[in-house]
């Protein structure tokens, strides 16, 4: 049996602190997708659980939005995405990671036409923090 995929994400672990922590990347469901991301963006909310001025906060909250990665692997039943193919999302929610899974309709993917980085807002992934 292979060796586990390893990757990185991006924690609040409490009020101003910031930790990178070591995980073992899970394969995709059925109806999901894994992304290596390239790079995402960080909401205003992330800031707010960040700087705990959120009265409903929920630390450990793993940060990052508007991410733009590729995929790979695919969950048996995506038959429209396959591995290689670039993907944005408005929406991932803890995406500040080496390694994303989502929900495949919650992904689109990047025309081969344009250029992936014209769509981020952009944020540094965890592999470019070391």
């Amino acid at each position: 049996m292979p060796d586990a995929k390893k990757g990185r994400r991006i924690l609040f672990p409490e009020d101003r602190k910031v930790a990178v922590i070591d995980e073992e990347v899970a394969e995709p469901g059925d109806e999901q997708v894994l992304v290596r991301m390239k790079a995402c963006g960080i909401c205003k909310y992330d800031i707010k659980c960040y700087l705990h001025n959120e009265t409903n906060i929920e630390y450990s909250r793993q940060p990052g939005h508007e991410g733009v990665g590729t995929v790979e692997a695919v969950g048996c039943n995506v038959r429209d995405l396959k591995t290689g193919d670039n993907i944005t999302s408005i929406y991932f929610g803890r995406a500040m990671a080496d390694y994303f899974i989502a929900d495949r309709n919650s992904v689109v993917k990047i025309p081969d036409t344009l250029v992936d980085y014209c769509l981020l807002y952009t944020s540094p992934s965890p592999r470019d923090l070391s």
